[in-house]
């Protein structure tokens, strides 16, 4: 008959325990429900995305930070989404830009519409328009696995999507500037659709780029990024 060494059955136990609370750990969740109007925006973790577009604007603007976004206070009902055509061909090449939902089974997709799609040498300043000159109309659409895909925001040329991410299988974020009376209004909108529904978080001052601002965050990302598509 075989004996165990005390260590090693105590090993085996620790390892055991350690495996339930990797099971047990939950899964982090934004309540909408609870989120007042002028409430500072505060994550527990931020997906990395949302952060990589909150530190590159921050270069430009040391208060460009997320507890400086407030909520609007206002939740809104998702409408009936619109659906789209299956993603083409051509453009699924694009995949590895989209945005997954930590189980894969979900994406958003900021790039596939319009002038928006990466040439293939990635340099969206060499396009007939440029991502963020405000001239292109973009479409924000949440795709499925299966080809499902839907509308969940159309813009016009004086809004621009740079950034999109999840926080858990069902909320995700999308950072939005919108230019209104030449001002720029910076806002993250956060989107629940388990509850179907949605609400937005504005920077509390006036947000201005340095005219020498070298590049926009979209051509900063595709920039960090083009090694995806190099692979195609």
């Amino acid at each position: 008959m075989k004996c165990f060494h005390p260590i090693f059955f105590l090993l085996i136990v620790a390892m055991m325990a350690c495996n339930n609370q990797l099971e047990k750990k939950p899964i982090y969740v934004v309540d909408i429900e609870t989120i007042s109007e002028d409430n500072n925006f505060e994550l527990e973790n931020v997906p990395e995305k949302i952060q990589q577009w909150l530190d590159f604007y921050h270069q430009y603007d040391s208060a460009f930070l997320l507890k400086n976004f407030k909520a609007s206070g206002v939740v809104l009902h998702l409408n009936a989404l619109k659906s789209l055509d299956t993603l083409s061909e051509i453009n699924k090449d694009l995949y590895t830009l989209f945005s997954f939902s930590p189980d894969k089974k979900k994406y958003i997709d900021i790039w596939s519409y319009g002038n928006l799609i990466p040439p293939n040498e990635m340099q969206p300043s060499k396009q007939k328009h440029s991502f963020n000159d405000g001239e292109a109309d973009q479409q924000i659409v949440l795709g499925e696995q299966g080809g499902k895909r839907n509308e969940i925001m159309f813009n016009g040329p004086a809004q621009v999507v740079e950034a999109a991410d999840w926080i858990n299988n069902n909320q995700f974020l999308i950072t939005m500037f919108t230019e209104e009376e030449n001002e720029m209004v910076v806002e993250i909108y956060l989107f629940d659709l388990e509850k179907n529904v949605f609400t937005n978080f504005r920077l509390t001052h006036d947000f201005k780029l340095p005219q020498n601002k070298p590049q926009s965050f979209s051509d900063y990302w595709l920039g960090i990024n083009k090694k995806h598509l190099d692979k195609r």
